[in-house]
């Protein structure tokens, strides 16, 4: 018969029921969870009173841990069978890090949301600014609305594009370098073409209350397609952020041969090869006017120069090459040493066409204007430096960047040099230079035809030209000389492109 008799707990008993160790785990995902939240808490009130986004991304490791620590240390009590305690804790540590750790990530990929929406958006609308612009007029709205997206937020509001004169003397020089990249002058060589492909955002981060963000793109033009990538700068203020375009890096990128880097059509390497040869052209015209070999002076009579620059590069048909112009530099070097100045008999044209000088607006010269682009004839006063890419002055050939355009039956290239006129503007400044144009034509109505036939035709693109295209030549010729006689100082204008 089984024994009814109720038996009595101990106190040894009693006491080992009520008691059993907490378990670590539990007590460790609770201060994590807990340290996270209160974390989020400080440093969100921070940043808040600061105006910035919370961007400690690297936060995201404590949920984790909590988490896992939590999972552990509820398996680890279920698993003691009463020998361990602490569910409770390892509850509310789990739930901490899970509703914490997805608010912040929540939170997160907001701002990264925002934060690269903007930017496209931002660039999308300066895109279709400077597809219109027209870098060859400095007055173009378009060319000063794209311009004004490149100065500081603080400045934009208040820059006044609507009074030229004003808007000229404050941003002349840096305007100057602006309408000279390559990446506005393919876009307005291509207007009919051309459109900006945006790729998205290749990476962004934050600096106290600026954003930084490289944002990708690609120029489609007839000439080909051309990868960009533009820095951008966010700044936080009262109206939210504001954006500017960095001119830093407003450039297509070149390659080992100084083009710009892309896949072109047949039509594009056509443009290249011509744009080289204009190039080439305005080089030699230089050397030749300023009776140079190279950098080497030959010190010689200026009007020799001159004579030989007028008869091999300006006349409709030339009395000389320039291979023999150079010749007869070198020859006559050779016979002001031996004999004096009685051995230089190259009698030549010696004064340019009355309309060889003009103001790159269209406008008529005035008596003022003309007598100081004259001055650059006489003497010869062509600067090498290159100022179209910041940062990278090279006493070397004339500007990279040219601006391309086809009339009926020829082809022009417009290739830009630096002129020192001799006149008071700039006897004041030794150091100032006025921005000009080279106006090269090339007047065979068969390779206008041609590169008119291949722009038409369109085609697969390529990284490298044609083999029947590697050596076609483009002759040309020197119409004009264009400036806009604004004296620019060059360590003025890379302190503003630093602004």
């Amino acid at each position: 018969m089984a024994d009814l008799t109720p038996r009595l707990t101990s106190a040894t008993d009693a006491a080992d029921a009520r008691y059993a160790p907490l378990s670590w785990l539990a007590v460790v995902s609770l201060v994590v969870g807990g340290g996270f939240v209160l974390i989020l808490l400080v440093l969100g009130t921070i940043s808040y009173r600061q105006g910035k986004p919370l961007q400690s991304s690297f936060l995201l490791l404590l949920p984790v841990v909590g988490v896992l620590t939590a999972f552990a240390a509820r398996r680890s009590v279920r698993a003691s069978e009463g020998a361990r305690t602490g569910v409770q804790y390892a509850n509310a540590g789990w739930w901490l890090s899970v509703v914490g750790g997805l608010c912040f990530f929540a939170y997160l990929f907001a701002v990264d949301w925002s934060v690269r929406s903007e930017a496209q958006r931002q660039f999308a609308k300066w895109a279709d600014e400077f597809i219109k612009a027209d870098p060859a007029n400095p007055a173009d709205p378009a060319i000063q609305a794209a311009f004004v997206k490149t100065i500081p937020p603080q400045r934009q509001a208040s820059v006044l594009i609507t009074k030229p004169d004003l808007f000229a003397a404050e941003f002349g020089p840096i305007l100057t370098v602006f309408r000279q990249t390559n990446l506005l002058l393919i876009a307005a060589r291509n207007k009919d073409t051309a459109k900006v492909v945006p790729l998205g955002l290749a990476d962004w981060k934050q600096m106290d209350k600026e954003v930084v963000c490289d944002v990708t793109a690609k120029l489609t033009c007839a000439e080909g397609e051309f990868p960009i990538t533009l820095a951008m700068l966010g700044v936080s203020g009262d109206k939210g952020r504001e954006w500017q375009i960095l001119r830093q890096n407003l450039f297509i990128p070149e390659d080992q041969y100084n083009r710009p880097v892309g896949n072109r059509t047949r039509y594009g390497w056509m443009v290249e090869r011509m744009d080289i040869d204009a190039r080439e052209t305005a080089t030699q015209f230089i050397a030749t006017i300023n009776n140079q070999l190279g950098r080497v002076p030959l010190y010689l009579p200026n009007a020799l120069g001159q004579s030989l620059a007028l008869d091999a590069f300006v006349s409709p048909k030339p009395a000389v090459t320039p291979d023999l112009a150079e010749k007869v530099l070198i020859t006559s070097a050779a016979r002001l040493v031996l004999a004096g100045p009685s051995g230089l008999l190259w009698k030549g044209t010696t004064a340019p066409p009355p309309d060889f000088f003009a103001r790159e607006d269209g406008k008529p010269l005035s008596d003022e204007e003309r007598q100081k682009l004259t001055s650059v004839w006489d003497p010869p006063m062509f600067v090498q430096d290159r100022v179209s890419m910041p940062g990278k002055r090279n006493v070397a050939d004339p500007a990279r960047n040219s601006l391309v355009q086809t009339e009926a039956n020829r082809l022009v290239v417009k290739v830009p040099v630096e002129i020192k006129p001799s006149s008071a503007d700039f006897q004041a400044n030794p150091n100032a230079y006025a921005m000009a144009k080279l106006v090269l034509v090339c007047d065979d109505p068969a390779k206008a035809a041609e590169l008119a036939a291949a722009k038409a035709a369109g085609g697969p693109m390529t990284n490298s030209p044609p083999d029947d295209l590697r050596a076609a030549r483009y002759q040309f010729r020197l119409v004009r000389i264009e400036s806009n006689l604004h004296a620019l100082n060059p360590l003025s204008t890379e302190a503003a492109q630093r602004r």
